[in-house]
């Protein structure tokens, strides 16, 4: 039926190719492309981000003092809470009252800290 050249070169063109499949099918997963989620959660980031700093322009417009970093938004969007704080970091900015309830009772799982002037400082 088939020669043994033609045997041997068949041989050699489906096992590397089973190798290739196999390999991707067990990859461990840090090698494969990123979940929908962790994508989803940068893009959630950029949002919360800017919500929390339109929220801010708001609220300074409106007379809101920022000197004692106060919590902007118990969620400025779902599961992201916003939070005003010193740069660098003083004792007032700890204080319970001066942080998201929502994030201390866990109700939102991050939140994103601007500073005085609105700017991004961190987000958890």
């Amino acid at each position: 039926m088939f020669s043994n050249n033609r045997r041997a070169a068949l041989l050699f063109s489906v096992i590397p190719f089973l190798i290739i499949v196999g390999g991707i099918i067990y990859a461990p997963r840090s090698f494969r492309k990123p979940e929908t989620a962790s994508l989803l959660s940068k893009g959630d980031e950029a949002r919360a981000i800017e919500a929390a700093q339109k929220i801010f322009s708001n609220k300074r417009a409106a007379g809101v003092s920022m000197s004692s970093g106060p919590c902007l938004a118990d969620e400025v969007i779902p599961g992201w809470a916003a939070d005003v704080a010193h740069s660098p970091r003083q004792p007032v900015d700890d204080l319970s009252e001066n942080q998201c309830g929502s994030f201390r009772e866990g109700t939102v799982e991050h939140f994103v800290e601007l500073d005085m002037e609105g700017k991004f400082l961190r987000s958890y």
